[in-house]
């Protein structure tokens, strides 16, 4: 895409059913090999985005970083 992201496209077959969503554009970073970019579709048209800046690779987090007491509870 204009970022420089590879985007795959997957969409699914036309006689599928009760799907929340008909396609979705998954962009990744070539370098730090993560999505980037993810654009969600139905056969109405959008229905949402997520975008992500300034990703980092391996953050290093203490071990009770996603506890109560690590968020100091």
């Amino acid at each position: 895409d204009a970022e420089g992201h590879y985007c795959i496209l997957f969409t699914a077959p036309s006689a599928a059913t009760g799907l929340y969503a008909t396609s979705a554009r998954l962009c990744i970073d070539p370098v730090l090999g993560l999505p980037m970019r993810t654009e969600i579709t139905d056969r109405e048209g959008f229905l949402e985005r997520y975008v992500y800046r300034d990703t980092k690779p391996h953050v290093s987090l203490p071990g009770d970083y996603f506890t109560p007491e690590g968020a100091k509870l």
